[in-house]
């Protein structure tokens, strides 16, 4: 039964973005999945996925077209039936499939996945729902030895974390680059198709390999791409720039489910001879580190936030005001050579951890960028996940070769477009 719309409310600053480049080669679509002990029970699953909605009403919406910006409203739809997962990965959301709501949900065999069209949130924000998910699920299958528990990482909360941080005395600063990146390019494979290739480890093997080379574990993992993207592209003098989101929530004290990310882009500039694994680690390191810091993304904020406020932009006519952000868009993918996203851990209250199996990732193709990785781990589980509208994986395999020669013990798969063999 559809209810009264009586709910709207203005997009985030980083999301007006994301409406206006997507189509069905760049959807904007990411995935997040949790992989449970047993398979999905359908029926379960639809009531868990209505109930996580009620607890979380800003995701229960739809996207509108309005004069000057889009935004989003209330949906009065029911939520459509979930589906036993049949197609690629991460494709533009179909509204008449999805009744309008801007993410799906689809399970195959033991794995729940949400796709969430980016407008709605980023990676965090798709987290939270999905963690709640896999409790609502859990709770209705074993309700009778599972009570919900109360775990005070999910949230409601759907404030604007950019509007809050701005300042518009801030000493204002662009950090997109005007580098034009390396472009990695390979023939494809047909119909807008994904190679999704994940290779799963312990997370404290990682962590032992980052301590050595004195770096973070995000920075060790980036450095392991940005080598592999190195040595099958040996002879490239461009920029090989990885764009990295750094969630802002722990720099500003946020708890938002809505976008609250800033980029930034470890970049390496292979001009010289041959370049050591240790010699890219530090090159890495020292690229991310001065660009991490709340000083800088407050500037950045700033600036972003200062352009939509602008008189000249606030009161431009959406259709005209999309033709300038597609050109601003177009310019800054050239900066990029592809993007590695770290969504984190995901942890789950006893005695739900023991039905958990793992936690993972996917991202979609954007301008530019014909392959990109994801990083999720739960308990000491770690999957780097690999996803790419090419038919070659020499970046794949060099990566996992890479870390399988430091002694890491990978297990790989995928869905079949492409193999790594280590």
């Amino acid at each position: 039964m559809n209810k009264e719309t009586t709910m709207w409310g203005k997009l985030d600053n980083t999301a007006h973005l994301f409406p206006v480049i997507s189509t069905s080669k760049t959807s904007n679509v990411f995935r997040q999945s949790v992989s449970l002990n047993d398979d999905i029970d359908k029926d379960i699953l639809q009531s868990a996925v209505e109930s996580t909605i009620k607890c979380f009403p800003g995701f229960g919406v739809r996207l509108k077209r309005g004069l000057f910006w889009y935004y989003l409203e209330e949906n009065p739809k029911d939520f459509p039936e979930v589906r036993e997962e049949d197609d690629y990965p991460c494709r533009l959301i179909d509204y008449k499939d999805t009744n309008e709501y801007l993410f799906k949900v689809s399970y195959y065999k033991n794995r729940i996945n949400i796709e969430l069209f980016h407008v709605l949130a980023d990676g965090i924000g798709c987290k939270m729902f999905l963690k709640a998910l896999v409790y609502y699920y859990l709770n209705l299958k074993h309700k009778d030895v599972l009570e919900m528990p109360f775990d005070d990482e999910l949230t409601l909360e759907r404030e604007d974390g950019f509007q809050l941080c701005y300042d518009k005395h801030s000493d204002n600063k662009s950090n997109y680059s005007n580098l034009r990146a390396l472009t990695l390019k390979g023939r494809k494979i047909q119909n807008n198709g994904l190679s999704v290739i994940e290779g799963s480890m312990s997370v404290e093997s990682i962590k032992s390999l980052s301590k050595k080379y004195e770096a973070s574990m995000n920075e060790f993992l980036v450095a392991c791409y940005a080598y592999a993207i190195y040595q099958t592209n040996y002879g490239e003098k461009k920029p090989i720039i990885i764009t990295v989101p750094v969630n802002l929530r722990r720099f500003f004290n946020s708890s938002t489910t809505k976008n609250f990310f800033a980029m930034v882009y470890a970049t390496f500039i292979p001009t010289e001879g041959d370049y050591s694994f240790k010699e890219v680690v530090d090159i890495i390191k020292e690229s991310l580190r001065s660009q991490i810091n709340k000083e800088n993304f407050k500037k950045t904020i700033s600036y972003n936030v200062s352009n939509e406020q602008a008189n000249y932009v606030k009161w431009v006519p959406l259709l005209i005001k999309n033709l300038g952000i597609k050109y601003t868009y177009r310019k800054a993918a050239k900066a990029s050579t592809t993007t590695m996203s770290n969504f984190g851990a995901i942890s789950f209250h006893s005695p739900y951890d023991k039905y958990i199996k793992k936690y993972s990732g996917i991202l979609p193709m954007s301008l530019g960028q014909s392959i990109k990785s994801t990083v999720a781990s739960y308990d000491d589980l770690l999957c780097i996940t690999f996803s790419s509208s090419f038919r070659a994986s020499k970046v794949q395999r060099e990566f996992f070769r890479l870390l399988s020669s430091m002694e890491v013990k990978i297990s790989v798969t995928s869905n079949g477009e492409n193999n790594v063999s280590l």
